[in-house]
């Protein structure tokens, strides 16, 4: 009966699909310390939700891109987030457009509405977040069949 226990223990640590998840993010970029600087447009989540293999838990993280169409990183951005029960948490984006809020600091009630701001300039997010914190899960480089457009503050001039 330990045997079973114990081997029944492992089985239930084992998700192949998150791990299938980790592993499709590839490796990390050698020039960028593992840090709040790495992995732009990747989503935060995977490692960062509590499962792991990230220590930190993240509840909402993403990368703001100053332009629509363009790469570039958005630095200093407001990201105001708001959630169902009307509570609000402001993180700042980074050098690299990263922004993130650690699960404790901020556990929001979803849905979650969104806004980004910086120097005068601001951008509300029209549609709620129902359930996923990475911003990546849903906005990636251009857009496809599956996903919206990045984040961006700007939009083409």
């Amino acid at each position: 009966a330990l045997v079973f226990a114990t081997c029944m223990a492992c089985v239930g640590c084992v998700d192949p699909v998150h791990d299938g998840a980790v592993a499709a993010l590839g490796p990390e970029d050698p020039a960028v310390a593992v840090g709040p600087r790495h992995r732009a447009d990747q989503p935060c989540l995977v490692c960062h939700g509590g499962a792991g293999p990230a220590a930190l838990e993240l509840s909402v993280g993403g990368t703001i891109h100053l332009r629509e169409g363009e790469g570039s990183p958005a630095d200093g951005v407001e990201v105001v987030v708001r959630d169902a029960r009307g509570r609000e948490a402001i993180a700042r984006t980074n050098d690299t457009g990263n922004f993130h809020l650690a699960r404790g600091a901020f556990d929001p009630a979803f849905p979650l509405r969104v806004e980004i701001r910086r120097a005068g300039r601001a951008r509300v997010m029209r549609s709620e977040i129902p359930r996923e914190g990475s911003c990546s899960a849903c906005h990636r480089g251009a857009g496809d069949t599956l996903h919206v457009p990045a984040v961006y503050l700007e939009a083409r001039p």
